[in-house]
């Protein structure tokens, strides 16, 4: 991924037949993927703390630096 030093380059992933079993809810997962294309990133000022954590911590699990820079501003 472009926006991730976390997870592999597009250009290196192998096509599998493999299950990854992510850790993260749905939620998370779904907001942590708006910080990795180039578009606006999600409004996270009206969520649930709790929300925003879970994001902050996947953040800084797959480095989305993006991500976690704008969590630690909302939570501030």
């Amino acid at each position: 991924m472009q926006f991730s030093e976390g997870l592999g380059f597009a250009d290196t992933v192998v096509t599998s037949d493999r299950t990854l079993d992510l850790k993260e809810d749905g939620e998370t997962l779904r907001l942590l993927m708006q910080f990795m294309h180039m578009h606006r990133y999600p409004e996270l000022h009206d969520l649930p703390t709790s929300t925003i954590l879970s994001l902050a911590y996947a953040a800084e699990k797959y480095k989305v630096h993006s991500a976690a820079s704008v969590c630690s501003h909302v939570i501030m």
